[in-house]
């Protein structure tokens, strides 16, 4: 009785934690469509996603039909997007930067020519997610470590963030559930008007 009582329990655990590390989300995704200079798609080209931090090849996928091509569930990192086809240069693109759940858009257009020529293209700094319209951003450790903020409280940076909306915001973090004055020592943020006790927070 007892072992069965520990096993079920084993168990229950199992598909607690399973379910705790499916609702983190700490991927992000890469699409897009391939063309030629004119404007037509090109089908059946190779797109091959490199992380550019690790210096390791992340992803080789072929453009459908329609020449479209992705690329889900990459880690977050910087990346290069490569795209190859028969009769026409290949083209890079780089300075790709992936955040925690974007999805980013990467269209390559393909010139013709040998396929020993490459054709190495500079991404925008400035990344726009086509794929949904949800108002999201994120703050970087440059942003952290540099923009001046009281204590160096960087909750204090989410409330700049568009779709948060948060009451009085404190500008120090104390010990405790209660700050010198007797409130509730908490920052309640609302996010794309969603209730504050459903943040997520995640630690690099």
């Amino acid at each position: 009785m007892f072992r069965k009582l520990a096993l079920v329990f084993t168990v229950g655990l199992v598909l607690v934690f399973a379910g705790v590390t499916v609702a983190q989300q700490v991927t992000g995704n890469i699409s897009g469509t391939v063309k030629d200079s004119s404007g037509a798609v090109v089908p059946n080209a190779t797109v091959t996603i490199t992380n550019t931090d690790k210096n390791i090849v992340a992803r080789t996928v072929k453009t459908d039909s329609v020449g479209g091509y992705s690329a889900p569930l990459l880690p977050v990192g910087n990346y290069s997007v490569t795209a190859e086809a028969n009769g026409f240069t290949k083209t890079v693109q780089n300075n790709i930067g992936l955040n925690v759940n974007d999805n980013l858009t990467v269209d390559i257009t393909l010139q013709v020519g040998g396929t020993e020529q490459t054709v190495t293209v500079e991404a925008a700094p400035l990344q726009v997610d086509l794929q949904n319209a949800q108002a999201q951003t994120v703050i970087t450790g440059t942003q952290v470590r540099e923009l001046a903020v009281n204590t160096r409280n960087y909750e204090q940076l989410v409330s700049l963030m568009p779709g948060v909306s948060t009451g009085i915001t404190s500008d120090q973090l104390y010990v405790g559930v209660s700050n010198p004055v007797g409130r509730s020592n908490q920052i309640n943020f609302s996010v794309n008007g969603g209730r504050p006790t459903q943040n997520e927070w995640n630690i690099d």
